[in-house]
């Protein structure tokens, strides 16, 4: 399973306009600031659509973080994961 994840992961690519970057709001966190906290920002790719609250739910119960996790849709497609330790950080980036 994992060299058919690898393949598929392998056959991906970014388009122009996704290589250019992404801002994201200053304002995306109210109540901590910005700096504070492990971020990643990643990408569903799936043509079906989804409720960001069980994607949520979905990635918390998978990713188990120790110190607890935030998730904020950026865009239709996009969102940010800030971790409150690196480690879990990493462990969801491995």
């Amino acid at each position: 399973m994992d060299s058919d994840l690898g393949r598929l992961g392998s056959s991906l690519s970014l388009t122009e306009e996704e290589e250019t970057g992404l801002v994201v709001p200053t304002g995306l966190w109210h109540s901590k600031p910005l700096k504070r906290g492990f971020f990643t920002i990643r990408r569903l790719v799936t043509s079906k659509s989804f409720h960001p609250e069980a994607l949520h739910t979905t990635l918390r119960a998978a990713f188990n973080p120790v110190r607890g996790m935030e998730f904020k849709m950026l865009d239709e497609e996009r969102f940010v994961l800030r971790f409150f330790h690196i480690l879990d950080r990493e462990r969801v980036l491995e």
